[in-house]
């Protein structure tokens, strides 16, 4: 079995998020992926979760500020940018002065 760059794969995955490849996932997601967060399970899922949040949220960014590797424990700290533009999500308050 070879070493996986977890850190180089980490940002691999937001890169492609923010640049919305898509056709990235099969690479970089195994067929049988489970997101504990979303419930969704399989690269088809997560290329439709995604395609579904760019269409709500096209604005959307990603921004990797950690990356932490300790043995085989892995964890990425992201925080999120952008407007949702679903009709049952709050909308930002905009303030003209």
């Amino acid at each position: 079995m070879t070493k996986v760059n977890k850190k180089a794969l980490g940002y691999r995955i937001y890169d492609a998020f923010n640049t919305r490849n898509l056709d990235a996932i099969d690479e970089l997601f195994s067929p049988n992926f489970y997101s504990h967060a979303s419930g969704i399970s399989g690269t088809e899922s997560i290329k439709n979760y995604l395609t579904q949040l760019y269409k709500t949220s096209p604005n959307k960014h990603f921004i990797v500020e950690d990356l932490i590797e300790d043995g085989d424990k892995f964890a990425i700290r992201v925080t999120v940018h952008g407007v949702s533009l679903a009709p049952h999500e709050p909308q930002p308050m905009i303030l003209e002065i």
